[in-house]
């Protein structure tokens, strides 16, 4: 009797739900899995930017502490004018004791660097 109550369709149909769940899992960790390497990826580029910036920053507060123009800054630093000049004048009004972190974030809300 119970041989002939097996129905091969609900017995399909159950594993077709199954294998779908097991199909969705998979995809959800892969997709996560993937999600978090190019959240690294994307981290650590974002920290060198920001690290190289402010390293420029506190080269560039540490001549205007000697009085030095943005000009001779920039020629100083073999940057070009155009990338010392927003930093020059956005350092100015936080001079004398020059915080690099708010420095960038300014720079960074003026949408200067990019």
């Amino acid at each position: 009797m119970l041989f002939t109550e097996f129905n091969l369709e609900d017995a399909l149909e159950v594993r077709g739900e199954e294998r779908y769940e097991d199909g969705l899992e998979d995809g959800k960790k892969e997709g996560l899995k993937e999600g978090l390497k190019e959240g690294l990826k994307e981290g650590l580029k974002e920290g060198l930017k920001e690290g190289t910036t402010c390293q420029l920053i506190t080269m560039v507060c540490r001549k205007m502490v000697k009085g030095k123009t943005a000009e001779s800054i920039a020629e100083e630093l073999d940057e070009d004018i155009a990338v010392i000049r927003p930093i020059y004048e956005t350092a100015k009004a936080h001079g004398p004791e020059y915080d690099c972190g708010r420095i960038y974030r300014e720079l960074l809300s003026g949408d200067i660097l990019k």
